[in-house]
């Protein structure tokens, strides 16, 4: 059982028809960048899904109400008699 990598079957074809033994079967690096732009002109659902699903995991974790020690929210006098 191979584990789960979350790359798509799509590049993980590619990817094999890069790694074939005989360099006569591999694609080109024309035909890579085709591929690769044709299949990203259509995302597939469930890359969408588990993209979204990822940046809510990770905004959930992430500390979004504290404030940060350096920040000035007034106005303050900034002087610079040493430049």
């Amino acid at each position: 059982i191979s584990p789960k990598t979350g790359i798509s079957k799509y590049i993980m074809d590619l990817m094999e028809k890069c790694w074939d033994s005989d360099p006569k079967n591999r694609p080109t690096a024309q035909q890579i960048i085709t591929t690769l732009e044709n299949h990203e002109s259509k995302p597939n659902e469930t890359f969408l899904a588990n993209s979204h699903r990822k940046k809510y995991s990770l905004l959930k974790t992430m500390n979004l109400t504290g404030n940060h020690p350096g920040t000035c929210y007034t106005s303050r006098f900034l002087s610079f008699q040493r430049v």
